[in-house]
């Protein structure tokens, strides 16, 4: 197991990024469909199904991460993440759907995007250029040094899916570029443009005339009220929506500094233990349940993707001793770590990962 790769998946587990447990669900019909095993898939990710349909869910984005490859493993097919993406609809995205949906041009819905993007999932930028006679959408992540490239053809291949639905069928791209190797052929013929790998940006290439483009469902009342919605979502995003996540990625440096009190974590949150208290408290949500499933989480990262002994992942942990981890992993898993190491141990990246996207 290379080090960077445990390095990426430990970044990936330390950060605060999400995405909408409603996006997720809205996805996994389609997942059946194609003949995946979607109970297993949630299961492998460790993803309890009950927690996508709750309000305002937000999954970390390790896990999303890993529900989508899984389900291309399954598949066998490096085409899942588009195929998946195809049926994102305004539901999807929630209020930035309904939002974009209400617009009275493509332009406007695509301001949408820009603004709400982030309540769907906050790891990318996606930035509009004029060129011309061309109009240009770019994607990039922003707080992760890499993504996946599954999670990039999602990112696209969902604008795709939802602008064809937007327009009836009528803004259709010129081209459509990532960054990563791709089979160019077999991606052109799914979604009914060219599309170029090993190109220098993640982008959708469209006529810009099409800015101008009337929608369907335009809706000014409706607009104006998911407008309204998704500022109040923005403004109370990082430490209201996404408190659990903020609070996961606190106590994952916690645990590698040795410190998870109440008073250190809030430290890293730039509150003050009180008011962490009454946020977790009206969150519904408990530091020793948060802390428990960073632990878990951590656990059976370090005995998949490294040669860690079980003393050095104890004390990683912060447990004291090796029986407390052993006793805590069976709490979790219903198994002892050796032998889910065995069977599950030493796993490197899985084709097509791919490096920086």
């Amino acid at each position: 197991m290379s080090d960077s790769w445990t390095s990426r998946l430990l970044d990936l587990l330390g950060s605060p990024a999400a995405m909408a447990g409603s996006y997720v669900e809205s996805l996994l019909p389609a997942a059946a469909a194609q003949g995946l095993p979607v109970d297993v898939l949630l299961a492998e990710a460790d993803i309890e199904p009950e927690q996508l349909a709750l309000p305002g869910y937000r999954l970390p984005l390790y896990k999303a991460f890993r529900l989508l490859l899984a389900a291309e493993r399954h598949s066998q097919d490096d085409l899942t993440a588009l195929r998946l993406a195809a049926a994102v609809r305004p539901r999807s995205f929630q209020v930035l759907g309904y939002a974009a949906m209400s617009c009275t041009t493509l332009g406007e819905a695509i301001q949408r995007l820009q603004r709400f993007e982030a309540l769907v999932w906050d790891i990318g930028d996606t930035r509009l250029e004029l060129q011309d006679q061309w109009a240009v959408l770019t994607w990039q992540p922003r707080l992760l040094p890499w993504v996946p490239r599954q999670a990039v053809e999602m990112a696209l291949g969902g604008w795709l899916a939802f602008g064809d639905w937007l327009s009836e069928g009528r803004a259709r791209p010129l081209r459509v570029e990532f960054r990563h190797e791709l089979d160019e052929a077999a991606c052109s013929a799914l979604l009914g443009c060219p599309v170029q790998g090993n190109a220098g940006r993640h982008a959708v290439i469209f006529a810009r005339e099409l800015l101008d483009l009337p929608l369907r469902e335009a809706d000014p009342h409706l607009r104006s009220l998911m407008d309204a919605q998704g500022e109040a979502c923005l403004a109370n995003y990082r430490l209201h929506s996404n408190l659990a996540n903020e609070v996961r990625a606190a106590l994952c440096t916690g645990l590698g500094q040795g410190d998870c009190s109440l008073e250190s974590t809030a430290e890293r949150l730039q509150l003050s233990p009180r008011m962490l208290r009454r946020r977790l408290s009206e969150a519904g949500l408990s530091l020793a349940d948060l802390q428990d499933e960073v632990r878990q989480d951590l656990a059976l990262l370090y005995l998949r993707h490294t040669d860690f002994s079980l003393l050095d992942i104890a004390y990683l942990l912060g447990f004291a001793e090796q029986s407390s981890f052993s006793r805590a992993f069976r709490r979790w898993t219903g198994r002892p770590p050796a032998e889910y190491r065995r069977e599950n141990g030493l796993q490197g990246p899985e084709k097509g990962h791919g490096g920086p996207a």
